[in-house]
C-alpha cells in the first residue's frame, strides 16, 4: 500500500508515533509532507486562535516532555513511544529509513497537489495541517484519514474531547477514525475507541491519553483497509450540532475531570 504521511510540523510527537507505529508493524511510509514552520506560518495560527495557540500548539512544540507528561498509572503518547523504542527526535531522522521528506507552505497548494498526484498514492495519513481542498481530497485511490478527538456522529467540531465531559456524557469520550470528505467530521468510519478518565489528573494528561489511542485507531483502520479498501463501519453523517472552541470552559472542564477520579 502507498502511503503518504501529513504532518503539521517536524516535531509533531503525533505524526513521529504513527510513523514509528506502523514502521513496527511493517506498513512502511516512504514520502511523507510536512508543513514549513515559517514565522509567517506561526504568526497565522497565532492570529486565527491566540488561546489554541498558546494553550496546545506552543506548548506541544517546544515543551513536548512537560505537556505529554504523564502520571504513573497511565500510559500517554511518550510513554507509548517509549515503549516502540525507535525514538525519533524529528521527522528529518525518517530519512534514515527511506522515508522522502518534503516540506510545503499549505498542503492545498499547487506545488503540493502536483507532487501527491506524482505519488499517486493509495492513502494519505492525516495528523494535522488545516483543511483539505477538494482537490486534495480526491488524488489518495482509498482516501485521506484522520482521527478525530470524539465518537462520531455525535461529537463534531472543536474541543469535543472536553465537550463530552462538560456534558457528563462519559461513555461517549473516546476517538474516531475515518476517511475526510468536505464537510467536516463525516465520512466512512473505520474504527472507534472509547478512553476512560480513571486517573487523569489534568487536561494535558487528557490529551496525551487520547493521542496515544489515536495512533493505534490508525495503525488498526490501516490494518483494515490493507485488508479490504472498501471496509466501513458506517457512514458519519452531517449533524446540526457542531462544537465550538469559543464555548470552552477549561476550568470547568479541569474540575469535572479532578470531581470523576476522587
Amino acid at each position: 500500500m502507498n502511503i503518504i504521511l501529513f504532518s503539521p510540523n517536524n516535531y509533531s510527537n503525533y505524526s513521529l508515533a504513527v510513523y514509528e507505529l506502523l514502521l513496527k508493524n511493517n506498513l512502511r511510509i516512504e514520502n511523507i509532507f510536512c508543513l514549513n514552520n515559517s514565522i509567517i506560518r506561526v504568526f497565522k495560527l497565532f492570529k486565527k486562535s491566540p488561546f489554541e495557540f498558546s494553550s496546545k500548539i506552543f506548548n506541544r512544540l517546544f515543551f513536548p516532555n512537560n505537556y505529554y507528561k504523564t502520571n504513573i498509572n497511565i500510559e500517554g503518547l511518550l510513554d507509548f513511544r517509549n515503549k516502540l523504542k525507535v525514538n525519533l527526535k524529528s521527522l528529518n531522522e525518517t530519512r534514515n529509513f527511506n522515508t522522502k521528506l518534503s516540506f510545503f507552505e499549505n498542503f492545498n497548494n499547487s506545488d503540493c497537489i502536483k507532487e501527491v498526484k506524482k505519488l499517486n498514492p493509495d492513502l494519505i495519513i492525516f495528523t494535522g495541517g488545516g483543511i483539505m481542498s477538494k482537490a486534495m481530497l480526491d488524488i489518495p485511490k482509498i482516501g485521506i484519514l484522520n482521527c478525530h478527538m470524539g465518537i462520531l456522529p455525535d461529537y463534531r467540531g472543536m474541543h469535543v474531547a472536553e465537550w463530552t465531559i462538560l456534558n457528563d456524557d462519559y461513555d461517549k469520550i473516546g476517538c474516531t477514525c475515518h476517511l475526510m470528505e468536505m464537510k467536516v467530521d463525516t465520512g466512512r468510519v473505520l474504527d472507534i475507541r472509547k478512553i476512560k478518565l480513571d486517573h487523569i489528573k489534568s487536561i494535558n494528561e487528557l490529551y496525551s491519553v487520547f493521542e496515544k489511542n489515536m495512533c493505534e485507531s490508525i495503525l488498526s483502520s490501516v490494518i483494515k483497509l490493507k485488508k479490504n479498501r472498501n471496509y466501513c463501519k458506517f457512514i458519519s453523517k452531517e449533524t446540526p450540532l457542531y462544537y465550538r472552541m469559543k464555548n470552552y470552559n477549561k476550568k470547568k472542564v479541569l474540575k469535572k475531570i479532578l470531581n470523576y477520579n476522587k
